[in-house]
């Protein structure tokens, strides 16, 4: 399958790995609402859980990135700490609270039936017990 010159590598509901001839794109998406969700405001909710469930999302994905990628989970962790800092510079927050939404956030994404980030989903869970 390809789309506009690309070659689509893998896709997920908020992320897909597209490929090109002079290397790789990743086409990130915000939408953690359902498609039928209209209606739905923004505002609704606690900010710090979007702002988890990316940093959540991204750094698995990072964390599955092979030796030979390193480059692509540079510009991952780059882009999070962009985004970090753009919300927290936005509307600071406790960071007491965003570490316990990443691992709210973690919990919930074990359900999710992703088997190649079970184990790293576990560690982010119980690492983040002991800091809460």
């Amino acid at each position: 399958m390809s789309q506009a010159g690309y070659e689509v590598l893998a896709t997920g509901r908020t992320a897909e790995m597209l490929a090109r001839e002079d290397g790789w794109v990743l086409k990130l998406f915000f939408d953690w609402f359902p498609e039928d969700a209209v209606g739905y405001e923004a505002t609704l909710g606690n900010p710090l859980a979007d702002v988890a469930r990316t940093h959540i999302i991204l750094t698995g994905a990072a964390a599955l990135i092979t030796q030979e990628d390193r480059e692509l989970a540079g510009i991952i962790r780059r882009f999070l700490e962009a985004h970090e800092g753009y919300h927290f510079g936005l509307k600071p927050g406790d960071a007491t609270e965003y570490e316990m939404w990443k691992l709210v956030v973690a919990a919930a994404r074990m359900n999710e039936g992703i088997d190649d980030l079970q184990d790293w989903l576990f560690n982010q869970v119980h690492r983040g017990l002991g800091r809460v």
